[in-house]
């Protein structure tokens, strides 16, 4: 049988710390969804709801790239003998993911859009 006292002792405060953590965003995870919900209702009438909207999917298709070339910038400014010419396969690859990142981010803002 499982002795739940187990764990609140100091050894185990970080198994703790993880169960309330998840616990917690259960809870927010409920709450954003009934808020987003209520948002994408209200869009169908009210042309500031359609606005935030369509802000919120411009900000995920500038802002969410725009982090990992902020953190790449540190990194060379950290490494300076980092070799970029010996990445051409990556840099490859790194090229079509791209276009099918924009591609991927512009349908999804034209379906939200209709």
């Amino acid at each position: 049988m499982i002795r739940f006292k187990k764990i609140f002792e100091h050894r185990n405060r970080g198994l703790l710390l993880d169960a309330t953590i998840f616990l917690f965003q259960l809870i927010l995870i409920r709450l954003l969804t009934t808020l987003s919900l209520g948002l994408v209702r209200q869009a169908e009438e009210n042309v500031l709801a359609k606005t935030a909207i369509s802000l919120f999917l411009v900000g995920l298709f500038v802002l969410q790239p725009l982090g990992p070339i902020l953190k790449r910038w540190s990194f060379h400014q950290h490494f300076k003998s980092f070799d970029n010419d010996e990445g051409g396969l990556t840099s490859l690859v790194l090229s079509f993911y791209k276009f099918f990142y924009i591609g991927a981010m512009w349908i999804i803002i034209y379906i939200a859009y209709l």
